[in-house]
């Protein structure tokens, strides 16, 4: 026999009183459970103070805590009974055509070709804004080319003030020969090791200024931290011309005017004219004898610099000869062509990977830090200023066979129970294909052997050394 709606509304209206003896009918806080919808968070609780998303999941922080969604339903609430929870907040209202936010997207042009930059430099005599991103393997150069350079807000700006060129370093694409020899070229030049790289340049390929990225710089987001970065730098660099001046032809006797007579030293600098002869043999005398006093010196003065030029240059050829015939060396007897093969790696033992993973990410700007062992990761990698792990990372050697699905997952879930915004897995001995899917979807970047190599070819040539060195190669 099934309860009537009056016994179940009676024991409806008996919790409640119960729940307002216990806490007070003033201090009722609405209680959303597993299950429920994002609307129906907002609906009880306000709308959030921030959001973040992972993959299926979000979580919506409030001042009490915080609420996760998998799949746009509540997976758990963690609110904290000790925090006041304030009144909530509203949604916030609907854009009108008067406060609609503008475009995410700008019209401002980043360029790839370095000549073509330089060129549109000199013409507005402004610097140029060279940002050195290694797209499709840095999570923190997506996050500029994704949050920032396409930003109207960033393009107003800076656009009068420097020429965008973009210069990529892919892993995964192979760029044509001369752009990619272009980038390396001003990469050596600039001293780059870390991806993104802002740097002023000027429009004969010169750095004037480097920006520093991963200072804690003031800012309610990721991209106004990114504008008050360049606004510094951009504003210290005003007080210098951005172009030196151009230099202009000597001057030559404009049409219709004759040129000044010509000077005699022994007439006293007086103009000489063709009929006067006074004081001409004295003159003459004496010019000759202060002539060949000059050329007979002179004549010894270019002789011994022709002598020493000439030795000099045979010097200097022995030595490029000898250098050229030896291999370039970087450190000790290290040569850049002695990266590690697939093979080589695939043999690595696991304290080895996790060594080379971690000098790898130190030399791309991060500092690595040991994790807890039997914790699923191995290293903690934090951006200059930070505090908190940026990127977890978990490195398996190839002895295990290649990685699947499940430690993707584990580290997933570790990411959204710690709130750490990316997570890497480095492992010599690949990936199955249901563990690429499963990467791909959760947002957790995955690197084989392949991938090893390519970023430390990606490296300066002392850079490089100085990582493969702190691993024994």
């Amino acid at each position: 026999m099934s309860p009537s709606p009056f016994s179940a509304a009676r024991r409806w209206l008996l919790s409640l009183g119960l729940a307002a003896v216990l806490c007070g009918a003033e201090d009722m806080r609405p209680v959303v459970g597993p299950g429920a919808t994002k609307d129906e968070v907002i609906k009880a609780y306000g709308w959030p103070t921030g959001q973040s998303q992972l993959g299926t999941k979000e979580i919506l922080n409030y001042p009490q805590g915080s609420v996760t969604l998998a799949d746009g339903r509540v997976e758990r609430v963690n609110f904290s009974p000790n925090v006041a929870w304030p009144a909530p907040k509203p949604r916030p209202a609907a854009a009108t055509p008067t406060t609609a936010k503008r475009p995410e997207t700008s019209t401002a042009t980043w360029l790839t070709s370095f000549p073509d930059a330089a060129r549109e430099a000199l013409q507005r005599r402004v610097r140029i804004l060279a940002a050195f991103t290694g797209s499709d393997w840095s999570p923190p150069s997506k996050r500029f080319l994704d949050e920032v350079a396409p930003h109207p807000e960033f393009a107003d700006a800076f656009a009068k003030d420097f020429v965008f060129l973009k210069l990529d370093f892919p892993t995964h694409t192979a760029p044509p020969p001369e752009l990619r020899k272009q980038n390396e070229e001003l990469r050596a030049r600039c001293g780059v090791t870390t991806y993104p790289a802002l740097v002023i340049l000027s429009a004969n390929g010169e750095p004037d200024a480097i920006v520093e990225l991963m200072k804690q710089w003031p800012g309610d987001s990721y991209r106004a931290q990114m504008i008050a970065a360049v606004a510094e730098v951009r504003d210290l660099l005003k007080q210098s011309p951005p172009l030196a001046a151009e230099v202009k032809p000597a001057a030559t006797p404009a049409p219709g005017f004759a040129a000044a007579a010509p000077t005699h030293p022994a007439l006293g600098d007086k103009p000489a004219t063709p009929g006067e002869e006074r004081g001409f043999l004295p003159a003459l005398f004496a010019s000759a004898g202060w002539a060949l006093g000059l050329g007979l010196g002179g004549g010894l003065i270019l002789a011994g610099a022709l002598v020493w030029w000439l030795w000099k240059s045979r010097l200097e050829g022995s030595a490029a000869a000898a250098a050229a015939a030896q291999p370039r060396t970087f450190g000790p007897a290290l040569r850049l062509n002695d990266l590690p093969s697939n093979a080589e790696l695939a043999s690595w033992p696991a304290e080895r990977v996790r060594s080379l993973a971690a000098a790898l990410f130190e030399a791309t700007g991060y500092t690595a830090q040991s994790q807890p062992a039997g914790s699923g990761v191995d290293l903690g990698l934090l951006r200059r200023g930070h505090t908190k792990a940026n990127v977890l990372v978990s490195c398996r050697p190839a002895s295990l066979g290649a990685v699947g699905v499940k430690p993707v997952r584990e580290l997933f879930g570790t990411l959204v129970a710690t709130g750490v915004e990316a997570g890497w897995i480095v492992a010599p001995g690949g990936f199955t294909d249901e563990a690429q899917a499963e990467g791909q979807e959760r947002g957790i970047e995955l690197i084989d052997a392949n991938g090893l190599i390519e970023r430390l070819r990606a490296l300066p040539p002392p850079v490089l050394a100085n990582v493969l060195g702190r691993t024994g190669a």
